[in-house]
């Protein structure tokens, strides 16, 4: 899992416990929602195309704060925490490669041919989050402070 902490941010934190907490929470979400749209944008444009549903289906998630008030954001395919699931399944091997399994005698009896190569990865995630990263980060703390700002006056 790639991440990637706000350092500096201690001022902030201290203004977002002054505020209610569904509010605080809201402007947290926003916020991270927000700089990972960047992120997510930019693998779209990195991943190969050839149907569309792998691209189509680079999602944004924003998992619930803990009690000490983090929060995690996940950008990809399939479901938050495990990448071989679903449709696009297969997003997985895309980004990661895949090694060929070894023989265990009697595979060509199930169709499997001796023929199947390592397949190196190409990735769409990992390099969309190290190009954006200081981006996304600045977008994240710009929209907090301008999030705290706006319901602090109301």
């Amino acid at each position: 899992m790639i991440s990637l902490t706000v350092q500096g941010a201690a001022a902030l934190r201290r203004q977002l416990e002054r505020l209610p907490n569904n509010v605080g929470k809201k402007v947290v979400i926003q916020s991270l929602r927000e700089g990972a749209k960047l992120i997510q944008r930019q693998a779209k444009t990195n991943v190969s195309v050839k149907s569309g549903k792998l691209k189509r289906s680079i999602r944004v998630r924003v998992a619930k704060g803990n009690k000490k008030g983090n929060y995690a954001v996940f950008i990809g395919t399939g479901a938050a925490d495990r990448l071989f699931v679903g449709d696009t399944f297969y997003g997985a091997y895309v980004e990661l490669g895949r090694k060929r399994a070894k023989s265990q005698g009697g595979s060509r009896a199930f169709g499997v041919s001796g023929s199947r190569k390592n397949i190196s990865g190409r990735p769409f995630l990992g390099p969309a989050f190290e190009s954006r990263q200081r981006e996304a980060r600045d977008l994240i703390m710009l929209r907090l402070s301008e999030g705290i700002r706006r319901e602090a006056t109301k």
